[in-house]
């Protein structure tokens, strides 16, 4: 999945470059008089500035619970049991907020730095990247939904008990048979 490797950049971004990263950030929010005067952004670097190993830790833990979250995800999709989706969900969906509550601070803050050029391309990148998690979560919602309908009783009494095979309960033998022919002649 594509978040797990966002967030495990995210966790080594933080883990090695945090202690850099963070006075960096609150620097360059107080060097600007347009983005000292904003109050969230003025608290945010006041936060940052004086709990900045707290902030690293919590990034750092926050990466480590959704990749794991992830890689239950991957194994109840696998599976076939939606309760190992739950966290996934829960999570990606914070990460998508998240992200999208980063992009346009990030755009905020760099919109001076940069040309428009550059400002207009990273906005489409940062929209683009927001809207594919968007898509992940939504995709694992939906994954959530078929298992729900692969486990109902009418879906079984249909196709039988195994979902990756339904159609071989419909052909019969002889049938089979044709079609192994017709698969080997392709």
């Amino acid at each position: 999945m594509v978040s797990t490797v966002f967030k495990l950049l995210e966790l080594l971004a933080f883990a090695f470059y945090g202690q850099k990263l963070v006075p960096e950030i609150v620097r360059t929010i107080e060097k600007d008089p347009e983005l000292n005067n904003n109050l969230f952004l003025k608290s945010f670097a006041n936060f940052m500035k004086q709990n900045s190993d707290v902030f690293i830790i919590h990034m750092i833990i926050d990466s480590t619970i959704h990749i794991i979250a992830c890689l239950l995800c991957i194994y109840g999709t696998y599976k076939l049991k939606k309760w190992f989706l739950i966290p996934y969900i829960i999570t990606q969906c914070f990460f998508t907020i998240r992200a999208l509550f980063i992009h346009i601070t990030a755009m905020l803050i760099i919109k001076k730095s940069v040309n428009l050029g550059i400002l207009i391309g990273l906005t489409i990148i940062g929209g683009f990247t927001v809207l594919l998690l968007g898509y992940q979560w939504s995709g694992a919602v939906g994954m959530y939904q078929i298992i729900n309908l692969v486990k109902s009783s009418k879906y079984k009494a249909f196709y039988g008990n195994n979902p990756f095979h339904p159609i071989d309960l419909l052909i019969s033998s002889s049938d089979k048979d044709l079609n192994k022919k017709f698969l080997m002649k392709i």
